[in-house]
């Protein structure tokens, strides 16, 4: 799941992963696979994804099966961020599709 909103903060800032690996001063491997959940990013890639996008590290934690801070179940949580990545995918198809509309 982390790995989804990964992807959806880069796709929703229009930028390329070449240009996100580089602003994480990683590979364009690295950063791929990062977004395919064939690596889990360390806290300090975590911390950079949070700068470069303006969004707080917990809100992006939110979506890790890994971090359980005792408020919710994993299970409830990972229900929650299934949701709010399904809406924010949905929100940017139709953000797409305006955009595609208008032009």
């Amino acid at each position: 799941m982390l790995n989804k909103i990964l992807t959806l903060m880069r796709e929703n800032e229009g930028m390329t992963i070449h240009e996100v690996a580089s602003k994480l001063s990683v590979s364009s491997e690295a950063a791929l696979d990062y977004e395919l959940g064939k690596v889990r990013p360390t806290p300090e890639i975590i911390k950079k994804y949070s700068e470069i996008f303006g969004v707080p590290v917990s809100s992006i934690m939110f979506f890790s099966k890994e971090d359980d801070d005792g408020i919710l179940s994993t299970e409830s949580r990972m229900f929650f961020a299934d949701k709010m990545v399904t809406l924010v995918e949905r929100l940017m198809q139709s953000r797409g599709h305006k955009r595609a509309h208008s032009a």
